[in-house]
């Protein structure tokens, strides 16, 4: 989960979009869906792709970030 990964509670992301944390919490539990403006922000939020976000596929040339890097030597 997106908000999770980046270590938001469910309330905090809820007042960062300006919704309730019941929507967020229906959002993520598949209730109901967000609009497209709402990805928007989620995205740029959580540094998450919107494309991802909306249709679980990435846009081209994109890679999901690693949430737990290795270190490089």
């Amino acid at each position: 989960m997106t908000r999770e990964e980046a270590y938001l509670e469910q309330d905090e992301m809820a007042k960062i979009m300006r919704v309730s944390r019941v929507t967020v919490s229906n959002w993520e539990r598949g209730f109901t869906r967000p609009k497209h403006n709402d990805l928007v922000v989620w995205a740029l939020t959580t540094d998450f792709d919107a494309t991802w976000l909306e249709t679980g596929s990435t846009s081209a040339g994109y890679t999901t970030r690693d949430s737990n890097p290795e270190p490089v030597d």
